[in-house]
């Protein structure tokens, strides 16, 4: 039987999670959960979030939420990430 790959880093979310430090009005700064594989995508604990695609989504967060956020691999831009969907 031959195994078959739906795709490549670049066609499928990552998701990680982290505590809200700070909201404004399209973008997020969170503290990564340092349990995670966070360090496979960033150098650091605190990441800027760029949340233009899922604006819908910021009506649910505060300051101090838990999120969990999903976003493509090749939308990291150093410690800013395009993200596609956020869930509390």
């Amino acid at each position: 039987m031959e195994l078959r790959s739906s795709g490549d880093d670049n066609s499928h979310w990552f998701h990680l999670s982290g505590v809200v430090v700070e909201k404004t009005f399209d973008t997020l700064l969170i503290e990564l959960n340092e349990k995670e594989e966070s360090s496979l995508f960033f150098d650091t604990t605190k990441v800027s979030l760029d949340c233009t695609k899922c604006k819908g989504d910021l009506e649910q967060v505060s300051e101090g939420n838990v999120i969990k956020f999903y976003f493509f691999k090749y939308n990291i831009d150093g410690e800013t990430v395009k993200i596609e969907r956020i869930v509390r």
